[in-house]
C-alpha cells in the first residue's frame, strides 16, 4: 500500500530564500492510520516533523529535520502490544538531475566511498516531498523486531556449556547442536 496523494508537501528549490524555510508536519489521524497499515504495525499515535530547508551549492537543498513518533507495536516472541516514542534527526542533501550527454559511456562505473557521505539525492522536477521523506525515514525508525523488555530467553544448551566449562577442552559448536537434537 502506498501513501495516498493527499500526503505531499512539495517543496520547489527556488521557494527556498537564501536564510532557509522551515516547514512542519503534523500527521492527521487518518494519515496515522494509513501509515500504520501501510508499516504493518499496530497503530501510530502520533507522528510529526520540523523541516528547515535551505539551500546548499547553488541549486541544491539541504534538508534537516527533527521527528518523533508514537508507535505501537508487537512483540515479535509475546504478541503484546508495546508502545515506544521514537525521536530522531534526519538529514538530506539533494543536487539538480544531472543532464543527459550525449556522449555517455554506457559501460562507467560509479564509485562510491562506503565510508564516505552518501551521494546527494536528485532533485525530481527541482522539487523535494518532505512526506515522502518523513514515510522513508519513519520506516527506518521502526524496530521491525520490537521485543518487549519482560520477554527472556532460555539458554537450550545451557548445561553443555556449564559441563565443558569444567573440561579443559573447549566447546565444540556440533556438541551444542547434538543435545539440541536430542532434547527435541
Amino acid at each position: 500500500m502506498t501513501p495516498t496523494s493527499e500526503m505531499t508537501c512539495l517543496i520547489h528549490w527556488t521557494d527556498v530564500p537564501s536564510k532557509g524555510v522551515r516547514k512542519k508536519i503534523i500527521a492527521t489521524e487518518k494519515e496515522c492510520e494509513e501509515l500504520a497499515e501501510m508499516l504493518d504495525i499496530v497503530a501510530l499515535r502520533i507522528i510529526k516533523a520540523d523541516f528547515e530547508i535551505t539551500r546548499w551549492r547553488g541549486a541544491g537543498l539541504k534538508v534537516t529535520a527533527d521527528i518523533s513518533a508514537e508507535v505501537e507495536q508487537n512483540c515479535v516472541v509475546s504478541l503484546e502490544t508495546i508502545s515506544s516514542c521514537e525521536q530522531e534527526q534526519g538529514e538530506w542533501f539533494f543536487k539538480p538531475e544531472a543532464r543527459q550527454r550525449k556522449n555517455i559511456d554506457s559501460e562507467a562505473v560509479l564509485q562510491i566511498d562506503p565510508l564516505g557521505e552518501d551521494p546527494a539525492d536528485p532533485l525530481v522536477d527541482g522539487r523535494v516531498d518532505l512526506w515522502q521523506l518523513l514515510i522513508e525515514h519513519l520506516c527506518l525508525m521502526i524496530d521491525p523486531f520490537k521485543r518487549s523488555a519482560t520477554v527472556e530467553f532460555e539458554t537450550v544448551y545451557k548445561d553443555v556449556i556449564e559441563t565443558s566449562a569444567s573440561d579443559s577442552s573447549s566447546i565444540s559448536p556440533f556438541a551444542i547442536l547434538k543435545t539440541i537434537g536430542k532434547k527435541s
